[in-house]
């Protein structure tokens, strides 16, 4: 993923005697790739960014990117094609960056929507396509109740769709006229979806060591009720344990009231006690921290990192200001916090995006703590462009001296290029303030967009176009050597 390359491996034929598997081709994407599909009557391996928004399409005959494409979404999870193969499916999350967290746009999908977009093939193929003309956008958060995050899918012969919710530790079915949609408990965060039969599935439910199979010929029971042993034995935890405790009965043991189809739940063997770090891995990527159940914080930091779309998360005391997402790569090195720099402690910075943002379920203190533990374990991406010859180490040298000599390193400090104050940068946001805390430089490379405003596309943007807090003018030969330090970070 960090690479941004696709790797085609051949493997022996199984007749053959044995012989290692042989690297074919390997090709450059200009973004982070994690979901593929292979379109097989067109020849082509469909490639969706692992954080954005863009669609790559790579021929299998050449190993050529023929076309690359943006999409209006984040957190792209799933890809299928339709039954008559003409057309892709897509699913994803879409964070209106002009709606800030209101209860009610919360509540009705208008900040944050769960979603599913079907794409028409032919288009994806032709590079010169606007691939949005012609799509469909169907919602699968509903009402006031999310879907959040969205992940693997499978389409069945008939065209339903069988769709993982990852947030919501849910799998929906939506029926062929894409209208009628229901929804199924399974284990905890379902993260991919496989048939193994006529209208069965097993879906593989990361956070709670189990798979869970579906079958949608069968009807669900009416769910008993909870023993009275075991509601006594519940009732006395507290917080979220009781409410886990709760939820973990009622779907793994018993099935949902609101479960139309029949589901096992078939745990892989015992699971160790879970600590601090895997209580707050669960609440990260759980979307019932938010309002109705439309994301979690993986939404917007997907998998850690960022989706670098814009969000008015009212974290500057006002509305009207969206700023870029920031990655969590590394953060619990990297305080004070916030773009403006006014969280000393990260936990605040928690319970504000909790309170604020998100103003779903409510968490205690040592829930916060738990998630800090989490986050320690984020740590910062690769080199973006580490040397590659010892001439290539010199360009670098040169580059880290200019670093130096410009004073760049006042803002962007020792070993996680940062600091602990906020400076005026010359960039004014939409309320008129220009002091903000400076980004880690780690890994600025894997960086889409830049600056608050994400007014620049790339590096090369920050230096050549915005001469960004440069003294003085630099001649292309500065550049080409700056440019390359900071991508070698």
């Amino acid at each position: 993923m960090w690479s941004r390359k696709v790797t085609f491996v051949r493997l022996p034929q199984a007749s053959t005697k044995a012989k290692p598997p042989q690297i074919i081709a390997t090709v450059k994407l200009s973004f982070a790739p994690r979901e593929q599909l292979i379109l097989e009557d067109a020849s082509r391996l469909l490639v969706a960014d692992a954080f954005g928004d863009r669609l790559a399409t790579i021929r299998l005959d050449s190993h050529k990117v023929e076309a690359v494409h943006s999409l209006s979404a984040q957190n792209i999870r799933g890809l299928a094609l339709s039954p008559d193969g003409k057309r892709v499916l897509v699913s994803h999350q879409l964070l209106n960056k002009f709606t800030p967290p209101r209860r009610s746009d919360i509540m009705w999908g208008g900040m944050m929507s769960d979603a599913l977009r079907v794409l028409r093939k032919e288009k994806l193929l032709d590079p010169k396509a606007d691939v949005m003309q012609g799509s469909r956008f169907v919602m699968i958060g509903n009402a006031t109740r999310g879907a959040g995050d969205p992940d693997a899918m499978v389409v069945t012969d008939d065209g339903r769709l069988v769709i993982a919710l990852a947030g919501t530790s849910e799998v929906a079915v939506i029926q062929p006229d894409r209208v009628r949609l229901e929804r199924t408990g399974v284990g905890r965060r379902p993260v991919a979806v496989v048939a193994v039969g006529d209208d069965k599935f097993l879906i593989v439910n990361q956070l709670s060591d189990s798979v869970s199979l579906l079958d949608l010929r069968s009807v669900a029971k009416k769910k008993t009720p909870l023993p009275a042993s075991k509601s006594k034995q519940i009732d006395k935890k507290s917080g979220d344990d009781k409410y886990a405790a709760r939820e973990s009965y009622n779907r793994y043991t018993k099935r949902r009231d609101d479960s139309p189809y029949a589901v096992r739940h078939l745990p892989l063997g015992p699971s160790p006690k879970p600590g601090a770090v895997e209580r707050g891995e669960a609440h990260f990527f759980d979307a019932r921290l938010s309002l109705g159940g439309w994301f979690s914080c993986h939404s917007c930091h997907t998998d850690g990192h960022t989706t670098g779309r814009l969000a008015d998360t009212l974290g500057d005391g006002h509305e009207g200001g969206p700023k870029r997402i920031l990655s969590l790569l590394g953060v619990t090195e990297t305080g004070p916090w916030a773009w403006l720099g006014n969280k000393k402690r990260l936990d605040d910075q928690l319970h504000q995006s909790l309170r604020l943002t998100m103003q779903g379920r409510k968490l205690a203190d040592h829930d916060v703590n738990d998630m800090v533990e989490f986050l320690k374990t984020l740590k910062p991406p690769p080199p973006f462009q580490p040397a590659t010859s010892s001439a290539d180490r010199a360009t670098i040298a040169q580059g880290r001296k200019l670093f130096e000599s410009l004073e760049c390193n006042t803002c962007h400090a020792g070993r996680t290029l940062t600091s602990d104050e906020s400076y005026d940068v010359g960039l004014q946001d939409e309320h008129g303030s220009k002091k903000f805390s400076p980004p880690s430089l780690r890994g600025v490379g894997h960086r889409h967009r830049l600056f608050h405003d994400n007014r620049a596309a790339s590096v090369e943007q920050v230096i050549r176009d915005h001469k960004h807090q440069l003294p003085r003018k630099l001649s292309a030969d500065e550049q080409r050597v700056l440019i390359r330090y900071l991508k070698s970070l």
